[in-house]
């Protein structure tokens, strides 16, 4: 989660910067296409995504609704894989780790501004804290 932040801003600088011209998106367009046509990539793009893709510069991000996007798909990931650990002794460790790295992330300043973010990160951690608990 925390490298992927620093990716995101570097590419949100990166597009706000960059000059793109209509032939670079309809290259873009054409690919995407091209590889769904062959069955590469099971993504059609919408006219809709098509239309917006050419306005860019106006897309804007919900950001609170990204955070609580990637809080949800960080518990299922996790939550799917403590779910395989075999011995308690290693998803202890795992938890613990979790735990620890809960506490980083709500220490990154963007994410340490937004409350109903950081109230989910709190209860995820909670859970995690009361496994570990339950397992001592």
């Amino acid at each position: 989660m925390k490298n992927n932040k620093s990716n995101y801003e570097q590419a949100k600088v990166w597009m706000r910067k960059e000059h793109i011209e209509i032939l670079d998106i309809e290259t873009a367009i054409r690919y995407c296409q091209i590889e769904h046509f062959y069955g590469i990539c099971k993504r059609r793009l919408l006219d809709s995504e098509i239309k917006l893709l050419y306005k860019w510069r106006e897309i804007t991000i919900d950001e609170d609704k990204l955070y609580t996007k990637v809080v949800q798909s960080y518990e299922v990931y996790w939550n799917k894989v403590l779910n395989e650990y075999k011995r308690p002794s290693a998803k202890k460790n795992r938890l613990n780790y979790l735990i620890n790295d809960l506490e980083e992330i709500m220490q990154i300043p963007d994410i340490h501004n937004r409350p109903n973010i950081l109230k989910k990160i709190k209860r995820l951690q909670n859970e995690y804290a009361s496994e570990v608990d339950r397992m001592t």
